[in-house]
């Protein structure tokens, strides 16, 4: 198998979440396929480089994130999410993502890892270079927040 197959075989099955953590993060269809388009290219060409193939989650997923954040710096600034990329997301996802844009940026991008790029604590830590306890505190301080945002608006 060519390393372009076995990189596509170990794609596909991330492709969902990956794309949903670039829209979440770009806040904009056009750019976020831009940017999972870039992070592929990058991606297979770069693949080789890649040691151990069970981290291929979490190294690609730092490759997406890294070119959502270039597009971000090029283009202008964002406005709220269009209503064509409401679609993609379910009423609770939605107001979910509204409260989260009221954590900094840091927390912001735990809380994509976890939960919409579906990396363990143990993958966001390798993601973001900083030790497991610190993403299990932040995580816990995020949710903290988030769950007393969310009650304050019901």
């Amino acid at each position: 198998m060519s390393s372009h197959q076995t990189f596509e075989t170990l794609y596909i099955p991330h492709h969902t979440a990956l794309f949903k953590m670039a829209l979440i993060t770009t806040r904009s269809r056009q750019d976020a396929e831009d940017a999972l388009q870039e992070a592929l290219l990058l991606g297979m060409t770069k693949f080789e480089q890649l040691r151990d193939q069970k981290h291929f989650k979490t190294w690609l997923t730092r490759i997406v994130l890294n070119c959502c954040y270039a597009i971000g710096r090029k283009s202008c600034p964002t406005v709220e999410l269009a209503d064509e990329i409401a679609v993609e997301f379910s009423t609770e996802e939605f107001e979910l993502l509204d409260a989260i844009e009221m954590l900094d940026e840091k927390t912001q991008e735990l809380i994509k890892l976890r939960f919409w790029g579906g990396l363990s604590v143990a993958e966001i830590a390798v993601t973001l270079d900083i030790p497991s306890g610190t993403v299990k505190s932040r995580l816990s301080r995020a949710i903290d927040k988030l769950r007393a945002e969310l009650t304050a608006a019901i």
